[in-house]
């Protein structure tokens, strides 16, 4: 299981450069289009976080911001993200797609994953 937790603000200048890849900044475009209250490159950031830290103590394999394609789902609070099919995983977890879900409460988001063994 992963969680994280990180202020409801707009990311600092090039985060998105490092984190995000260019479909999932075209996605952000559509989702602040849309919902404009959104703190949506946060939301994005949080979801990879909470990914990671499920990620690395069943794999004990880092993950760059790229290596995992997520996709936000503004209407029911969820995302799912694209994990890595690698040799050195295989067995580790079922399946290649983690499902999460994320909320903004307290100023906060927040957000939660469990990687299925």
């Amino acid at each position: 299981m992963g969680i994280d937790a990180e202020p409801h603000a707009v990311t600092e200048v090039g985060v998105l450069d490092v984190a995000a890849s260019v479909s999932e900044i075209e996605m952000l475009d559509t989702l602040t289009a849309s919902m404009s209250d959104v703190a949506w490159d946060r939301v994005l950031f949080s979801a990879k976080e909470a990914i990671f830290k499920a990620w690395f103590p069943l794999t004990r394999q880092w993950l760059g911001y790229t290596d995992c394609e997520l996709r936000i789902h503004a209407g029911t609070g969820t995302f799912t993200g694209q994990l890595p099919s690698t040799p050195e995983c295989e067995g580790l977890y079922d399946g290649s797609v983690v499902h999460g879900r994320w909320t903004i409460h307290g100023g906060h988001v927040l957000t939660a994953v469990c990687i299925d063994t």
